[in-house]
């Protein structure tokens, strides 16, 4: 039996430029985070021939083809595992539409635990550019290359990838327990199916619409990262609001009426600034309050029927639990 923990993720800077449809015109560069709401992975031989799958929902198939389960099927077919397998995924919170990068979790997650059950060790960097294959490559997905990256290096880093899909990246020194102290993660009471706000804002980054605001929020990451290691609670809120201002031109389903609304309201509470994490539409809202707000600001929040979703900073990427090979 193989068990993986994989890390979902926080951006704070530069969500956009990680798109091949800018970087391989213009670099890209973004700051995140993995925190400490992950995705298991468990893979245990069988001892007949059958594929069995426990996930949302469950399947029991005889060949890779029948799977639905679109990144279970092309992660097999990645590693090499064709038959006699039960794989099974489960996760700290519902990760559809929450916005925490958790498909690129389950993807990385994936491929760790079905590399440790042929045998072969699997680095971060062939975690990231397998995760490319699966989810770029053969399922053609409009979204960019920030999640896998974070979800297979985990802590705290500021990424640069290049035209050649070439990923760099800087550890950066900032304090991951200031970041839990002054940020925090509140739910929607909503989730939104991301494909059409990726899509749309895929397609305007290729029509070059979205190439002005897309530099500005690339121009915001050194800032972001100076305020954060200077612990500037209100640098980075204005660093935060003026992204989550551009962010919104992206494409049309990044905000609404009600994400509109909670955000300014979630401004009057006490909040410096903050913005949707992930495609946006609904998941999660994100926002950086200064400790003498803080208790204020979850009082009001709380009486809205808001729910924290609590979280620290951790180092470690995707990483193998458990593997009792034989």
């Amino acid at each position: 039996m193989i068990i993986s923990q994989t890390p979902m993720r926080i951006s704070f800077m530069g969500g956009g430029t990680d798109f091949p449809s800018f970087f391989r015109k213009e670099y890209g560069t973004w700051l995140s985070a993995a925190i400490d709401k992950y995705v298991y992975v468990i893979v245990k031989k069988r001892f007949d021939d059958d594929i069995v799958l426990n996930h949302s929902g469950r399947e029991r198939v005889r060949y890779i083809d029948e799977i639905k389960h679109d990144l279970i099927r092309e992660a097999m077919r990645v590693v090499g595992v064709e038959n006699g397998v039960e794989i099974t995924t489960l996760a700290d919170i519902p990760t559809r539409g929450c916005g925490l990068g958790s498909s690129s979790s389950v993807t990385v997650g994936l491929l760790n635990a079905l590399y440790a059950y042929v045998g072969k060790y699997a680095d971060q960097r062939t975690l990231f550019e397998d995760d490319n294959t699966v989810e770029l490559t053969l399922l053609r997905k409009s979204m960019g290359v920030q999640d896998q990256a974070i979800a297979a290096y985990g802590g705290i880093r500021k990424f640069h990838i290049d035209r050649t899909f070439c990923l760099r990246f800087n550890d950066t020194k900032i304090d991951p327990n200031w970041v839990s102290n002054v940020f925090s993660l509140w739910y929607l009471n909503s989730t939104r199916s991301a494909e059409n706000v990726l899509e749309e804002q895929n397609e305007k980054n290729k029509k070059g619409d979205n190439l002005s605001c897309l530099h500005a929020l690339k121009k915001m990451v050194p800032k972001m990262e100076a305020a954060m290691f200077d612990k500037d609670v209100q640098e980075v809120g204005i660093l935060l609001d003026g992204s989550w201002n551009l962010k919104r031109e992206l494409a049309s389903g990044i905000s609404n009426a009600f994400i509109n609304e909670v955000y300014e309201n979630m401004r009057d509470w006490g909040a410096y600034g903050g913005k949707v994490v992930g495609a946006g539409g609904g998941g999660f809202m994100m926002v950086v309050v200064p400790p003498e707000y803080q208790e204020h600001f979850r009082k009001r929040a709380n009486e809205e029927g808001f729910r924290e979703l609590p979280f620290n900073v951790v180092q470690d990427g995707s990483k193998i639990l458990l593997n009792t090979r034989r």
